[in-house]
């Protein structure tokens, strides 16, 4: 991992704390960060989010090495429960007119939060 993933990751983490607490918030995407690693960790930490996988992210990028780079973090509202869950979608190769094949390097990723 790189020096400037790391300063992108303090970034957001610092936006993610900004976010009023009493606001649900969702921060997903394209990490470039595999799951497990200790940069994620680290930001997971001091952001004060929550993986929607928990307790293990699938693999979510089909490369050389099948890593689990593309996450759904989120934080619930002050004083409410939040019931998260991510699944994979797309993860099998579609047919569009005579093609067959992935729709992206990437597998598709559907989350649910249910705040109660």
């Amino acid at each position: 991992m790189t020096r400037h993933q790391e300063d992108e990751l303090a970034q957001l983490s610092r936006a993610a704390r900004a976010v009023d607490p009493a606001s649900m918030l969702v921060v997903t995407g394209d990490f470039n960060v595999p799951a497990g690693h200790e940069m994620l960790a680290r930001f997971v930490e001091e952001s004060g989010l929550l993986n929607a996988y928990a307790p293990v992210s699938p693999p979510t990028f089909r490369g050389p090495a099948s890593l689990a780079i593309d996450h759904v973090l989120y934080r619930a509202p002050a004083e409410r429960q939040v019931n998260a869950s991510a699944e994979l979608m797309l993860a099998e190769p579609v047919t569009i007119g005579a093609r067959t094949g992935f729709a992206s390097d990437h597998i598709a990723v559907c989350a649910s939060f249910d705040v109660a």
